[in-house]
């Protein structure tokens, strides 16, 4: 888990919307998606949630990235003091779910179960990080 701070620049919002199901049943998310260039660095930052960052704001983001696009799991605006995650309750929610299903079915689709249910609960525990990171940072 990295920390990443500096001058919010090339700042582009735009949304992801996604959905299933049919007239009655129809299930649609929305996600909010940031892009934005601190120094020669782009991060990418998304949340359920608008994210409040605009050019010249003073941010601080946790998360991972190698050379390419730094993947924020959470931010904070030191400008405006507004901050945000990228959801730690569904992914903790459905893992546990697909691990209760995953125990009671028995065979190979017990094992995918608890396999997706595992990596979603570890995602949701990277996320927990991030915020405690950015909590304690000044």
């Amino acid at each position: 888990m990295e920390i990443f701070r500096g001058i919010a620049d090339k700042v582009n919002h735009s949304v992801e919307i996604s959905g299933t199901g049919g007239d009655n049943d129809s299930q649609v998310t929305t996600t909010h998606v940031a892009v934005v260039r601190i120094g020669n660095r782009h991060v990418r930052i998304k949340s359920s949630e608008a994210v409040l960052v605009n050019n010249g704001d003073r941010i601080v983001v946790a998360g991972s990235g190698g050379r390419g696009l730094f993947k924020a799991l959470a931010y904070r605006n030191v400008t405006t003091g507004a901050t945000g995650n990228a959801g730690r309750i569904p992914p903790l929610f459905l893992g546990s779910l697909s691990i209760g299903f995953g125990s009671y079915f028995s065979g190979p689709l017990s094992y995918i179960l608890m396999l997706i249910g595992a990596g979603l609960i570890v995602y949701a525990i990277r996320i927990f990080m991030a915020v405690s990171k950015l909590s304690s940072t000044v």
